[in-house]
């Protein structure tokens, strides 16, 4: 999903010049994932390797970089970098697409051998394969994130996340001839209580207890809780809603000209006691001029879904016309 935080690109520039010089790409970026097109990548950079120490790889930037977004979304600081990949940059060209697939939630392939686990591809334990990725440089055209079938249209700098242990993920093609170049920090983190609200809401839960006089908000007693219930991918992935707006299409129509004047809509769903569960940016035509007028989610099995908006937007005047709202 999206997250609307940019990085300051003087976060990020170091990193970009070093991977953009042909000798420092050509020598030390050789690692060459399965997927379409040109492209060559390294990963394991939280490790640090003495032949890009040599090639003053900015490894204090990247790590700069990876104590920001920890800070951001609150995430503790004793959580796992995931040892599949850890952290990893990727430079791609005109061509290039990242197949659909889904990453181990367990150590399938670290570098270390003899930590591996034999373990189902699917396993789904006490943690979810979890990456915080950015473009620093973004194709002219292509290179977008596609995460459970939803295009996100991030920005250059913007961080996005992937719960890539449970929603298949992959990219559309890259065009024209900037390149693109992602930076990738992956986390293990609790799949309850981390991951639903990505770590804010120990923090929140603590701050209201201390307002209440209490010590605490209870939290880790909760997630050891709820992390020794029995939970599978089934539960976690296959639980659908149809969330149907199609008695809604006139009154949206009617605070427009034309629905050519849309460019995308925000859509969020929410439980019972008004918690958003869910969020994501509609971006594909059939969505703006009406042709298609549902939406199939899957959610949780620990949600309850109660009611969802849609608030379109125009582009024009850079508005949200007024939401609509509809009961589920």
């Amino acid at each position: 999903m999206q997250t609307e935080f940019i990085l300051n690109k003087t976060s990020t520039q170091p990193l970009l010049d070093w991977i953009l010089d042909d000798n420092n790409r050509n020598k030390y970026i050789i690692d060459e994932p399965e997927h379409g097109g040109q492209v060559v990548a390294r990963d394991y950079l939280h490790l640090p390797q003495s032949e890009l120490i040599e090639a003053n790889f900015p490894y204090s930037e990247l790590m700069d970089i990876g104590k920001i977004i920890k800070d951001k979304f609150n995430l503790p600081s004793n959580t796992k970098i995931e040892p599949n990949y850890g952290y990893l940059i990727c430079y791609s060209e005109e061509g290039h697409q990242v197949h659909n697939h889904s990453d181990a939630n367990f150590n399938a392939d670290g570098p270390d051998e003899t930590l591996i686990e034999d373990l189902p591809y699917d396993y789904l334990g006490g943690v979810i394969h979890t990456r915080f990725n950015v473009l620093i440089s973004k194709p002219i055209k292509g290179g977008n994130p596609v995460i459970n079938n939803i295009e996100y249209n991030v920005l250059e700098n913007e961080v996005w996340i992937c719960l890539a242990g449970v929603h298949p993920h992959h990219t559309t093609r890259v065009d024209m001839k900037k390149p693109r170049i992602l930076l990738s920090f992956g986390y293990f983190i609790d799949k309850v209580i981390s991951i639903i609200t990505l770590g804010q809401g120990k923090k929140i839960a603590t701050y209201i207890a201390k307002l209440r006089g209490k010590e605490d908000c209870g939290c880790d007693r909760k997630k050891d809780y709820l992390n020794n219930l029995k939970f599978n991918t089934m539960e976690l992935t296959t639980n659908p809603f149809t969330l149907d707006w199609s008695t809604k299409w006139g009154e949206i129509r009617e605070q427009v000209n034309c629905s050519c004047q849309f460019d995308y809509a925000i859509l969020t769903v929410k439980d019972k006691s008004n918690n958003m569960i869910h969020e994501e940016k509609l971006l594909a035509t059939p969505y703006m001029n009406g042709q298609i007028q549902k939406k199939i989610i899957h959610l949780p099995s620990l949600f309850s879904p109660q009611s969802f908006t849609l608030m379109f937007h125009k582009k024009e005047e850079n508005e949200f016309i007024n939401p609509i709202n509809v009961e589920i």
